[in-house]
């Protein structure tokens, strides 16, 4: 099954090389239950690492069914770890907030099991260890002997020909030990074990094998029971985990402890939070900016003006016109727009006052009138500027008693025509500097006299 055949270990530190076996040549085969032992540093857990292809060797050969592993890669090393390998470790590596039964499903879940499948199989394995009365307890309230049975029982969920066990009774009271040693004698009749103990003396009325290493090397490779060797069945390549499985996985690891689950809650709703707020408030800084920004072919950029034009460039019909009038959180529909576009000025005879700004209709004033009174006539207007504006301040009264004229492209007031500013709204938030800074707000009559 094995064979090992002048396989060394090295190790490289700091500049330091270092040995942890040389020389190796031993074979193992199907049915054994081998037992390695020796003081601490000699090799042993080294040589049972490179075994079951958890380290890699760097010297000789190693053969896996007459296979030469020499030049496996990591993909090489990991799909024979998962056909040929089942570990079982002193500090038995089990999840404690998993019951019994979880924890050895999840070996057949990795490996693409089927439900119906996993569950016979778990159930067949908790028989076999004893543990079936204990498949729904958490493995946390389990006694020691009690977890290296459901170490034992996920090692042989594989149902692979190598069973590794380092250190396996380590943490055993004598009666546990006893009991789990014997359980891995029943294991080894069609399989083979090998296990690292320090303890050579509890185990050796059940091993078929003693190897003893000290200072990297064997010193001692004696049979101790003869054994049948078993026959090798053909292993079924494994399967990978379904994408279906994953998510389950995924979701009751999710809840499965719930403080730490509140805890993860709370810490991603706070960094979701938080970047939601940095995000909101970037915008919001971005759309201030637009609002309060020049644009040299919109000077209107009030952020609820929508400006519509048909794919064909034509002109839009009565009837199109009246369905959009007709459409929803639509305030008013201005059919000509390029006078909002427009920075008009208008002055006194005197030129005392002089204001710049832009065209809004009065339709759609929905601010109050700070000084004076509504629009009523075409040729009325509200001006809206800044609370600090010393005219619409300090003039305002004499500003609602003047007459004003357009002015025309000369500079000169236009006194074709008059016009009454008959109210003030003080707004800061609005200002245009492209527009000089002032809105009018006019009726419909006004308007199409301005184009």
């Amino acid at each position: 099954m094995i064979k090992l055949k002048n396989v060394s270990k090295f190790y490289y530190s700091k500049g330091v090389i270092a040995s942890g076996f040389t020389k190796i040549n031993v074979e193992f085969k199907i049915g054994e239950f081998v037992a390695i032992t020796g003081e601490s540093g000699s090799g042993k857990s080294t040589l049972l690492n490179v075994i079951s292809g958890l380290d890699t060797y760097e010297e000789g050969e190693m053969y896996i069914n007459g296979q030469e592993t020499s030049h496996y890669i990591e993909k090489d090393w990991e799909e024979y770890r998962r056909q040929n390998i089942g570990n079982i470790y002193q500090n038995f590596n089990l999840i404690n907030s998993y019951s019994v039964f979880k924890n050895i499903e999840m070996v057949l879940t990795l490996n693409g099991v089927s439900p119906k499948k996993r569950k016979e199989k778990v159930l067949s394995l908790l028989k076999k260890v004893n543990l079936t009365r204990y498949k729904n307890t958490k493995v946390s309230k389990l006694s020691g002997g009690q977890k290296q049975r459901v170490a034992i029982a996920r090692a042989l969920a594989k149902d692979v020909p190598i069973i590794i066990a380092d250190e396996p009774t380590g943490n055993l009271d004598k009666a546990s030990a006893t009991s789990i040693i014997k359980l891995l004698q029943e294991i080894a009749e069609d399989k083979l074990v090998i296990i690292v103990t320090h303890n050579y003396d509890q185990v050796k009325e059940y091993v078929t094998r003693k190897i003893t290493m000290h200072d990297g090397k064997i010193i001692e490779d004696k049979k101790i029971k003869e054994t049948e060797q078993a026959s090798i069945t053909n292993q079924k390549k494994g399967k990978n985990i379904s994408f279906l499985d994953e998510w389950i996985l995924g979701i009751y690891n999710a809840f499965n402890v719930i403080p730490k689950f509140v805890l993860l809650f709370l810490v991603y709703s706070f960094i979701i939070c938080a970047l939601m707020l940095e995000y909101s408030y970037f915008r919001k800084g971005e759309y201030n900016a637009s609002k309060s920004g020049m644009n040299v072919i919109f000077l209107d950029t009030n952020d609820h003006r929508i400006i519509m034009n048909k794919n064909d460039k034509t002109s839009f019909s009565p009837e199109e016109i009246s369905y959009i009038k007709n459409l929803d959180n639509i305030e008013y529909v201005m059919e000509n727009d390029k006078i909002v576009d427009m920075s008009i000025s208008f002055s006194d005879v005197h030129e005392n006052f002089w204001f710049s700004g832009t065209i809004t209709p009065y339709e759609i004033l929905n601010k109050k009138i700070d000084y004076g009174r509504a629009a009523e006539t075409d040729n009325e207007i509200v001006i809206q500027g800044s609370s600090d504006d010393y005219d619409l301040v300090t003039n305002k009264d004499k500003l609602l008693q003047e007459k004003f004229y357009r002015v025309n492209l000369s500079g000169e007031p236009d006194k074709s025509k008059e016009y009454s500013i008959v109210g003030i709204i003080y707004d800061d938030s609005t200002m245009s500097l492209a527009s000089g800074g002032y809105r009018y707000y006019v009726k419909e009559g006004l308007l199409n006299d301005l184009l």
